[in-house]
């Protein structure tokens, strides 16, 4: 009965594998929707902001419109992989309209936040580890599942004969 128990588990962690993997191709979206209605300006490193052993940089840019915004980018970078020095310019992207709703997910912690560094980590991140957690998952819950199923089964034949199957 325990394997039985287990085998359903491994079903279990399959489906929050494609749940995983499912957020990765709605964050992906959101950033194809940003490559395609954004606008690139330079931007300023103005602060970095410290949290052994991460850091991030306080970005600040205008808009095309003229409005000035300073955010700070979502990724966390180790000390070790940390290229932002004070008072660099970077590339920016920003959303130039109201983005899907879809997409106000996927920037930071304020869902107007419609902006970020425009490098390849900085857009890349979320949708990598979402998949990567989600290939994880449902390679080790198809496994769980398939080892747990066949002790399940081996376990039923060897107490079949004593009246004892569950």
């Amino acid at each position: 009965m325990a394997y039985k128990i287990v085998a359903f588990w491994g079903v279990i962690v399959i489906l929050i594998g494609v749940g995983l993997f499912g957020l990765g191709i709605a964050y992906q979206l959101s950033k194809m929707d940003l490559e395609r209605n954004g606008e690139i300006v330079p931007g300023k490193i103005t602060d970095i902001v410290s949290n052994p052993p991460y850091r991030s940089p306080i970005v600040t840019f205008k808009k095309k419109d003229g409005r000035q915004v300073v955010f700070k980018s979502e990724l966390d970078v180790n000390v070790r992989w940390f290229k932002y020095i004070k008072g660099q310019t970077v590339e920016v992207i920003y959303h130039t309209s109201t983005p899907p709703s879809y997409s106000r997910l996927y920037y930071g912690k304020n869902p107007n936040q419609t902006y970020m560094i425009n490098g390849f980590w900085e857009k890349n991140t979320g949708q990598l580890t979402l998949w990567a957690f989600g290939i994880i998952a449902m390679v080790g819950g198809y496994i769980m599942k398939r080892i747990f199923s066949k002790k399940a089964a081996a376990f039923a034949q060897r107490m079949g004969p004593l009246g004892m199957s569950s």
